[in-house]
């Protein structure tokens, strides 16, 4: 997350299992995908994060 923010990247989407990193990053600004373990559905809610405009804003992190 610190890296991609220091390269200046505008979008990050965090995904993952681990609900607590995932609100960890998504308090860094980061948008989340939650998996489920199911191939299809986890590749559907990429795709769709993936595929859709930003809804969260860009912030760095503090230092």
């Amino acid at each position: 997350m610190q890296n991609a923010q220091t390269l200046g990247v505008r979008r990050i989407i965090g995904v993952g299992r681990g609900v607590d990193d995932l609100k960890c990053v998504a308090g860094l600004g980061a948008e989340t995908v939650e998996l489920t373990g199911d191939r299809d559905p986890d590749a559907a809610a990429i795709a769709a994060r993936t595929t859709s405009k930003a809804t969260t804003p860009f912030r760095r992190a503090p230092r």
